[in-house]
């Protein structure tokens, strides 16, 4: 069982695009990892900036476009223009260069000017494997750009609630808030409900996103106010959807199970709803370890999404079936699920997902022992959620990357890596990630012989893991609990011994401080793990 990774339905879409994050990447006192070579990804990080790939066949189209709009198309890169977005009839040609080395599209004439957005379609399957992964920033031309309202024309919130929504799924953060924000204001003004309670619940995810899941909250309660006021049973629904979201990935396991079947029971006529909560409950009943419910609830959902032709809530399914089979050993099946998640995810550009099925399918790799396989994925994963500003699954990848280090001999790497997954986590209230990232630091210190440190750490993830009720993981962590104690315990009586020998009348002392020590915390009131880690 995976934490943070299991993905849940809250009808959010990263995309490729422009991308900005969400503060600083790195938080203060998280030693960061070295940044991947640039001979690893195709040169991405090199020097100019630009991502390299390979050259293109010469090619161009010119197209008259009027009122009605239109598209130009040269080689694998599209141009899309709206209807409305020019006033006349106008001569535009769309080039592609040769011999560039760089994905390059040109427009004629000169100084384009739109009166909407218009939409440039960038591939990248010439170039290396992150390159058409990782979010990129686009150097465009001003021509190219919208003219906007001037100062004091006002913008429909219908409009403002679109670009809100582009913006999220180009992982343009700060751009998106502003225009969900101005969204909101519009609709208030207007007295436009259903596009109010919408634009507050998606501006809850994305605030959640950026760390401030109170606020987040505060958002999804007053969607779902503002949904039952004009009688919208499905915004309703989809409010307390939401809010069940947050609540899991913050560890609140049974206020999130509520939340979600309060949904079912408010919106449960809408389909595409039905599916999305049915999906968010398997991965509740996959945290605590109802392995067979979480597989069937997963199973009802993918059906669904395949009904109303949703292949993007299709790849969602794949990717926590690819979780689940992984849970149970059943590694083959995982390895289909994450491929089939995987090219669902780069076709519809969702950059958030990609990342999560390279993390986590790093994680089978390292199962089958593979651990290039596995460290590549993993640092992959790292690079996207670290454009994206992605705290907590971030976190996930230094884990992966921690496990490879530890299982390839290089306890210092891994101590440092897990580390900072655990720092990561925790600044993130992502309590499962900090649960499973502690637990492996424990199993390496084990391992490293740290027998104190290797415990106080099991017991961290214990007691995590209880807050959760996850019970697949509190069988395996506490019997490593209880194996490391009596490691423990025979390693400190041994010392005690040794010392002892040497001198009759100090034998037995050490052993007769440590009955009084455990006496006086039961006095003190203290558990059974604060009796023997304290």
């Amino acid at each position: 069982m995976k934490g943070n990774r299991l993905v849940l339905a809250v009808l959010l879409v990263c995309a490729l695009g422009l991308t900005l994050s969400c503060g600083d990447s790195t938080p203060t006192g998280v030693a960061a990892a070295p940044q991947p070579q640039a001979d690893l990804i195709g040169g991405l990080l090199g020097g100019t900036g630009l991502l390299s790939c390979s050259s293109l066949p010469y090619d161009s189209m010119t197209k008259v476009i009027g009122p009605a709009g239109g598209s130009l198309r040269v080689g694998p890169h599209s141009f899309f223009i709206p209807s409305g977005a020019l006033s006349q009839q106008t001569t535009i040609t769309m080039v592609l260069p040769t011999a560039q080395h760089v994905n390059v599209v040109r427009f004629k004439p000169a100084g384009l000017q739109f009166a909407k957005p218009t939409y440039l379609t960038m591939s990248y399957a010439n170039c290396s494997l992150l390159g058409w992964l990782l979010p990129k920033h686009i150097a465009d031309s001003p021509s190219l750009r919208p003219r906007m309202p001037g100062p004091g024309a006002v913008r429909p919130a219908a409009d403002l609630l679109h670009e809100a929504r582009a913006s999220e799924r180009a992982g343009c953060i700060p751009e998106a808030i502003e225009r969900y924000e101005a969204a909101i204001a519009g609709a208030e003004r207007t007295g436009e409900r259903a596009i109010l309670a919408e634009a507050l619940r998606r501006l809850a995810v994305v605030r959640h996103q950026c760390n401030e899941s109170q606020l987040a909250r505060e958002l999804c309660q007053r969607s779902e106010a503002v949904a039952t006021e004009c009688d919208n049973a499905v915004l309703a629904a989809e409010a307390l959807n939401t809010h069940g979201a947050i609540d899991v990935q913050t560890g609140l396991l049974d206020e999130a199970r509520r939340h979600f079947l309060q949904a079912l029971e408010r919106g449960g006529s809408s389909r595409e709803l039905h599916a999305r909560v049915e999906q968010n409950l398997g991965v509740v009943a996959n945290i605590q370890g109802e392995l067979d419910e979480a597989r069937n609830r997963y199973g009802r959902s993918l059906e669904a999404y395949q009904d109303a032709n949703d292949e993007h809530g299709c790849a969602i399914a794949y990717h926590n079936l690819g979780m689940l089979s992984a849970d149970q050993g059943l590694l083959d099946e995982a390895d289909q699920h994450f491929q089939k998640s995987l090219a669902i995810a780069q076709r519809s550009g969702d950059v958030h997902l990609q990342g999560l099925c390279l993390v986590n399918h790093a994680e089978v790799h390292v199962a089958r022992q593979r651990y290039e396989e596995a460290q590549r994925n993993a640092e992959a994963a790292l690079a996207i959620f670290d454009q994206l500003g992605a705290k907590a699954v971030k976190a996930e990848a230094y884990r992966v990357i921690g496990m490879v280090y530890r299982e390839t001999g290089r306890p210092g790497l891994a101590e440092s890596r897990l580390r900072s997954a655990i720092d990561l986590a925790s600044g993130a209230e992502a309590v499962l990630s900090q649960a499973e990232a502690s637990r492996e630091l424990a199993i390496l210190y084990q391992a490293m012989g740290r027998n104190q440190e290797a415990l106080g750490f099991l017991n961290s993830a214990h007691r995590l893991f209880r807050r959760l009720d996850a019970r697949k993981d509190l069988v395996h962590v506490g019997g490593k609990v209880a194996e490391l104690e009596t490691t423990y315990r025979a390693v400190v009586r041994e010392w005690g011994q040794s010392l002892e020998s040497s001198d009759s009348y100090t034998f037995g002392h050490c052993e007769r401080v440590a009955q009084h020590a455990v006496a006086m915390a039961q006095q003190l009131g203290l558990d059974e793990q604060q009796q023997t880690t304290k």
